[in-house]
């Protein structure tokens, strides 16, 4: 019959909700790499924006559809980055009977990626000021999670590719031709890695002899594999003659021995 008294402390936690003792880490394990991520299919507002794999023979991230190019490495990491590290800001409902109050019968953003092995999806949808209502696979737990590091969902795709047209590194290259403006140039290349002093360029048969020729051709090479992507048009059917061709000889085929670019 004696009346007790316990800390506060220790008397707070009776009242502890179920939802407050969850863990809040969203993956099997509690230390989750950006390297543990093998694929990656990203939706917005119920369009399907890209697939994407990791290349395990280049160690590059690869978009898949819908065209086939390299990730971009500034900005392409930030899915991965965040996938990685989210984790549940709060827990709100259970077993939810209408999800169209938490913007997840639509949702705005949907994750779909792989982690060790294992498929996993993630679904945004409504934001209030700080956080998106949240939903992981099929777990009936409606949560939150932070939205201050998610600026990127909104990313255009070009903006999450490589957007250099062609970049081929000059020593793997034994001949340009470059047609552009109703004249011909034919550059003829024999870089040199390993000693400088053995290369040889030559344009239109004229070998350049001195360093500024030599740096002026270095030039003109860098300005043909510095087209840039600003925007991609999947419904266009480009018809007529190219105005400028760009005809590059590779010294091996990987996996093409003749790129032709034409704009």
């Amino acid at each position: 019959k004696t009346v007790y008294t316990i800390s506060k402390y220790r008397g707070d936690m009776l009242s502890y909700s179920k939802f407050d003792i969850m863990k809040k880490s969203l993956y099997e394990k509690d230390e989750v790499a950006v390297e543990d991520i093998t694929a990656l299919t990203f939706t917005r507002n119920g369009e399907k924006i890209f697939d994407s794999v990791f290349d395990v023979a280049t160690s590059e991230w690869k978009i898949t559809w819908p065209l086939n190019a390299k990730a971009d490495m500034m900005e392409f990491p930030k899915f991965l980055q965040w996938l990685s590290g989210v984790t549940v800001s709060e827990f709100i409902e259970e077993n939810a009977s209408d999800l169209g109050q938490y913007g997840l019968e639509e949702p705005s953003y949907v994750f779909d990626f792989v982690l060790d092995g294992k498929q996993y999806g993630i679904r945004l949808g409504s934001k209030t000021d700080t956080h998106y209502y949240a939903k992981m696979n099929d777990n009936p737990m409606v949560f939150t999670v932070s939205s201050s590091n998610l600026n990127f969902v909104d990313l255009s795709l070009v903006d999450l590719i490589e957007r250099f047209i062609y970049i081929p590194n000059i020593a793997d290259v034994e001949k340009l031709v470059i047609e552009m403006d109703g004249r011909v140039d034919t550059l003829l290349i024999y870089a040199n890695n390993e000693d400088k002093s053995k290369e040889e360029f030559f344009i239109n048969g004229r070998k350049m002899e001195t360093d500024n020729e030599v740096s002026l051709f270095r030039g003109y090479y860098q300005g043909a594999i510095g087209l840039m992507a600003d925007r991609l048009d999947f419904e266009a059917k480009p018809e007529g003659q190219a105005e400028i061709r760009l005809t590059y000889t590779m010294k091996e085929a990987k996996p093409d021995k003749i790129v032709v670019v034409e704009l």
